[in-house]
């Protein structure tokens, strides 16, 4: 049965949506756009799934067009719409006071230099990788992310309508913008069409002849001329010199070389010391072994140590401490009684953390079952459990996407790192700290390996 949504909560949420993001920000604010963020998705997400009946097309579009954005949500309610969607949307956004701006000149678009254009772009990349990154940061980095594309998308339509004229120095920088910030573009989108025009204005740069104006002969060049053959004479005179000791220093090297040659051949080892060398190279690769085999081990055990601090922290940031040591319990209950194993590098926090990942997202998954099952796991159920624990990620990035494709690319921007605690929110930091300096250390080690 489909769900009747009311117009008033429609039309109450647009409203205030957009009269909140003009006001200054505070906590109460911030805390009040992310709850209706919430609802919004959780209302996209349920029209998506043909679970919503439209009683008023022209009130969704609006809807949709402040909180979705989506191109496949206005395509589907263009398919119950007897009226063109987008073209609605475009002349209710032109309202009387942006005819006026217009008219008066308010609305120039702002230029972006080419050092301007490479700084979004990378503000953007970094954006898109935190989002997907750290679920706990996902509600900042994506408004962060779709503020950015929006903004793009708006620079382009303005450089279509003649707003404003590309400088030549700008044309490779602004060409990366729209294929980064806009990505994926359309086939005969406004993006494409742009991107074909600077193309080739970039080709015709290129062709262009490069005139080089010839500088006055002056004293002042016939100097630096002539001082210029000096410093190559010199130079010269000074490598020839060189170059004489050098043959010298190489013949005298060659004799002594030929010498300790023959003096070390006439004191080769006899047979005995090489089997003695032998047993004594033998017994010390064995302790250099050991002793790399518990290095290894302890590095292991280290690595392991910062990555449980930070599923730690995480765990109570997405549900409590009282929460988070009740699942502890859990999971050694379930591990004393045999219910099922974990690999050594699946720790108690670990799971918590991945359980808790899937439920955020609302990502069905076989950690459930084996947190309440009271039955020990068949073979089946055992291996399924760790393909949802590998298929998560270390930091949730595949439960993420799995979140991203059931809903049609819509997520929620609520973050549980914005509502925990001061004290958390420090700690958190630091724990990302710690693995960022971690993989750099291992990425360093690999390189050393290499060479």
């Amino acid at each position: 049965m489909k769900v009747r949504i009311s117009k008033k909560l429609l039309k109450k949420d647009i409203d205030e949506y957009s009269r909140l993001n003009r006001k200054k920000f505070t906590a109460g604010r911030y805390a009040k756009i992310s709850e209706i963020e919430y609802r919004a998705n959780r209302f996209l997400t349920k029209f998506s799934q043909d679970e919503v009946q439209i009683d008023d097309v022209k009130l969704w579009a609006l809807y949709i067009n402040t909180f979705g954005k989506n191109d496949e949500l206005l395509d589907k309610l263009q398919s119950r719409a007897d009226f063109d969607v987008r073209a609605y949307l475009e002349k209710k956004n032109t309202g009387a006071l942006e005819k006026v701006g217009n008219f008066l000149g308010m609305n120039k678009q702002p230029y972006f230099s080419a050092s301007v254009l490479r700084k979004k772009y990378n503000n953007y990349k970094n954006a898109c990788q935190k989002s997907y990154g750290d679920p706990l940061f996902r509600g900042k980095y994506n408004r962060l992310a779709q503020k950015l594309r929006t903004e793009a998308q708006d620079y382009v339509d303005a450089y279509a309508a003649g707003k404003f004229m590309l400088r030549p120095e700008d044309y490779q920088e602004f060409r990366n913008y729209i294929k980064i910030v806009c990505h994926p573009v359309g086939v005969g989108s406004k993006e494409q069409q742009v991107l074909s025009e600077v193309a080739g204005l970039i080709s015709k740069q290129k062709e262009a002849p490069v005139v080089r104006q010839n500088q006055p002969q002056n004293k002042k060049n016939f100097l630096r001329r002539i001082s210029g053959r000096v410093k190559v004479w010199g130079l010269a005179v000074l490598t020839l010199a060189g170059s004489l000791w050098g043959i010298k220093s190489c013949e005298n090297n060659r004799h002594k070389e030929q010498h300790r040659t023959v003096t070390e051949v006439r004191k080769m080892p006899v047979e005995k010391k090489e089997t003695a060398t032998l047993a004594d190279t033998t017994v010390w690769s064995k302790v250099t072994r050991n002793k790399e085999n518990k290095t290894k081990e302890n590095q292991m055990s280290q690595n392991q140590k910062i990555w449980n601090n930070y599923y730690d922290n995480a765990v109570e940031i997405l549900s409590s401490t009282r929460q988070k040591e009740k699942i502890y319990k859990q999971i050694d209950s379930q591990l004393e009684r045999g219910i099922f194993s974990l690999p050594q590098d699946v720790s108690k926090e670990k799971l918590a953390y991945t359980y808790l990942v899937y439920k955020e997202y609302g990502v069905r998954s076989s950690l459930e079952n084996a947190l309440q099952s009271k039955e020990k796991l068949s073979s089946s159920e055992q291996a399924q459990l760790l393909h949802d624990i590998a298929a998560a990620g270390n930091k949730g990035e595949g439960v993420k996407k799995m979140a991203s494709l059931a809903n049609g690319g819509i997520l929620s921007s609520f973050s549980r790192y914005d509502q925990a605690s001061p004290s958390l929110q420090q700690k958190h930091r630091q724990n990302l700290k710690q693995i960022k300096n971690l993989k750099q250390l291992m990425q360093a080690k690999k390189q050393v390996q290499h060479q």
